[in-house]
């Protein structure tokens, strides 16, 4: 999901209690201060949850930045709406819970009991990837123009079939 262009992240495992009161926690960037916050979703319909404006009733928010990785942002640059220092101590661990069911591979991927680590699901060839499978697979060609001229398309790089990553993020030649 997306608002302004930019991913969103919501909880999906929230309690039966936090349920009941229609609140999840919602990460989203807001563009007019530039910034990531934090904040309780009104909504607990997942098809209604990206009405949330992540600029509006947030909790905490991040160091200005135009960053698209939220992991890179340490927790010392997290502060209350007020400017008081959050208490954001680290973010959600790599590892998966074998037991936590599908939403802990995002839905595109199952649980290694034995690695903790996610196996992400094959779609035409290709396999969602991420930490959690959070990200769709990657195309296989790239092709782009600055508006006037157009480039030679860029080619997946591949080690056996299987898109090579750098840095979680596949490459390009």
């Amino acid at each position: 999901k997306r608002i302004g262009g930019r991913p969103f992240y919501f909880e999906k495992n929230a309690t039966q209690a936090k349920q009941a009161k229609n609140k999840r926690a919602m990460i989203g960037y807001c563009e007019d201060i530039k910034s990531w916050t934090i904040s309780i979703s009104t909504y607990n319909n997942e098809a209604k949850i990206h009405n949330d404006d992540p600029c509006t009733n947030f909790t905490y928010l991040a160091q200005t930045t135009k960053g698209y990785d939220i992991e890179s942002i340490p927790s010392s640059e997290w502060q209350t709406k007020n400017g008081g220092p959050a208490p954001i101590t680290k973010w959600i661990s790599n590892e998966c819970n074998p037991g936590g069911g599908e939403s802990e591979c995002s839905y595109n991927g199952v649980c290694n009991a034995l690695t903790k680590k996610c196996d992400c699901t094959e779609v035409n060839g290709m396999y969602f990837f991420g930490p959690r499978c959070e990200y769709d697979p990657p195309c296989k060609k790239i092709a782009f123009t600055d508006g006037e001229d157009e480039f030679d398309p860029l080619s997946l790089l591949e080690d056996g079939g299987a898109p090579l990553l750098l840095y979680g993020r596949p490459v390009y030649f």
